[in-house]
């Protein structure tokens, strides 16, 4: 398919915004101080050497509404270089939301209400029929990617890859699209459609207070013929932003890595560099997350302190320490204990699980103790005290990216990379049954500090114990290998990690 097929097919790049691409802004340095986390799924589909170019013109009616040929909301023209806008035929046009309000200003309850107005008819979706399925595969993917760590830490982003496989979903038919539904919980498309859909509406924000930015994107190649009804879905039910370009080209590559880039606010570069498509990439799907949000209640920089950490190994490590002494929620199982740091201005929560003397990372995590605490009120209930808690959390900034094909055959997920089974027909025309995933990657980077959490990921797929704790103070100091989830605006679980050594 050439570009003007494309273009007829999916709208017109608007010419306001090849204008305003010239003129590119520097980037809002507001929240440097603050970390966070980023996330990211790449995924490239590769076919046979030689693969022959295809033009059969294509004709579809107008990509649905809720894309125009404008830039995302959340991320504007300028935000991309003019080269990259030029190859951009579709963007998703993401939720306005309000700022969250400024206590004290003048028009403060009207600005609560524009606010408070979008919170209930977004987030508060019911039925919400989703949770068993993310639940589901949080548990999966953290018995997968996480456990075997040894000495290193590991994230990943549950949510992150749960979009990018229902991207992957949509270009697959056959058994290839059957063993994803098998994994993701649900019986057809138009159950994963409403699953994904309802999830990234209750999950984003982007209000100034609380950051939480859900992104997909399609990358074509321009001599190639395409289903535009699946990219029309795309769009419509992923807010896929849709992209077509020389894959030979080192201008595409370029393309690409920009949009990484500018989705997990660059705390990704380096990850984002190690991903290049080649001569038979037939089309990439990539999915981000970012995620920034700072503490309920921060911790005093004046408490922080080096103190000692120790590794599986028995390492003895050096880190930086924040410290309080406060009443605070403390929660315990039947191997481990948790506390959970509140995030202002959202639901959004970071859970902390500390396995208990003897007790590993990879036994918690397979025990279903840690998704029981999260998912189960009553169990939380009855596991839980108001203490004087002594904490201590080392800071960390650290980042991990993984090939996912390992764990995806450990989920049931294998045909997608066999070119003799793969079922691309979704996305393509009969003329590519030799196509296949010639590469999953994942890359995630989760950052604390006193003030607050910023985490980012992208995906990337081409072609204490049983007994309760004391009556009035507890000690909780995480200086031995100890699992995190965090949670976002609608307290579903959007990463997951094991940190065995908070230095590196």
């Amino acid at each position: 398919m050439n570009e003007n097929d494309l273009f007829e097919a999916i709208g017109e790049t608007d010419d306001e915004m090849l204008e305003n691409a010239e003129n590119p802004q520097k980037k809002n340095n507001t929240w440097i101080k603050i970390s966070g986390a980023a996330a990211a799924v790449s995924i490239v589909a590769a076919g046979a050497a030689g693969i022959k170019a295809i033009t059969d013109d294509i004709h579809a009616g107008d990509i649905a509404d809720n894309t125009t040929a404008a830039a995302a909301n959340s991320n504007p023209p300028n935000a991309y270089s003019p080269e990259t806008v030029a190859m951009l035929l579709s963007a998703a046009t993401y939720p306005d939301m309000p700022q969250y309000p400024v206590e004290f200003s003048e028009n403060f309850d009207e600005q609560y209400d524009k606010w408070n107005s979008f919170i209930r008819e977004n987030r508060y979706i019911s039925p919400v029929t989703y949770l068993d399925s993310i639940n589901k595969f949080t548990q999966d993917s953290m018995n997968a990617f996480l456990t075997d760590s040894g000495n290193e830490n590991r994230i990943v982003s549950p949510m992150n890859i749960y979009f990018a496989l229902g991207l992957l979903a949509e270009s697959a038919e056959g058994n290839s699209r059957q063993q994803i539904l098998d994994l993701m919980g649900a019986e057809d498309m138009d159950t994963l459609r409403e699953y994904s859909n309802t999830m990234w509406k209750r999950n984003y924000s982007d209000d100034g207070a609380f950051v939480s930015i859900f992104a997909n994107s399609v990358w074509l190649s321009d001599i190639l013929s395409y289903n535009t009804d699946t990219l029309k879905l795309l769009s419509e039910s992923y807010y896929a932003d849709i992209f077509s370009g020389n894959v030979a080209d080192k201008a595409y590559t370029n393309a690409f890595q920009e949009w990484l880039n500018v989705k997990t606010g660059g705390m990704l570069e380096e990850e984002a560099k190690q991903l290049e498509f080649d001569p038979e990439t037939v089309f990439s799907l990539a999915s981000t997350v970012y995620f920034r949000g700072k503490w309920y209640s921060d911790f005093n920089p004046e408490l922080t302190e080096k103190d000692i950490f120790t590794t599986p190994s028995g390492e003895k490590t050096e880190c930086d320490f924040m410290k309080r002494e406060e009443e605070d929620s403390y929660f315990w199982g039947d191997n481990f204990s948790a506390m959970r740091m509140d995030f202002d201005g959202s639901n959004g929560q970071m859970w902390l699980f500390l396995p208990d003397e003897g007790v590993t990372t990879d036994e918690l995590i397979e025990s279903g103790e840690i998704m029981k605490l999260l998912n189960d009120k009553s169990y939380r209930e009855s596991h839980w005290k108001r203490l004087i808690v002594n904490f201590a959390l080392p800071k960390f900034d650290t980042a991990y990216s993984t090939d996912l094909k390992a764990g995806f055959a450990e989920m049931g997920v294998t045909d997608v990379f066999d070119s003799n089974s793969a079922d691309f027909t979704g996305l393509l025309g009969e003329e590519y049954s030799n196509t296949a995933l010639s590469a999953a990657q994942h890359a995630v980077r989760v950052a604390i500090d006193e003030e607050g959490c910023t985490a980012t990921a992208f995906t990337a797929m081409m072609a204490a114990g049983a007994a309760p704790p004391p009556d009035e103070k507890v000690d909780f100091i995480l200086d031995r290998p100890f699992i995190f989830v965090i949670t976002g605006a609608s307290n579903d679980p959007v990463f997951a990690g094991v940190i065995n050594n908070p230095a590196i």
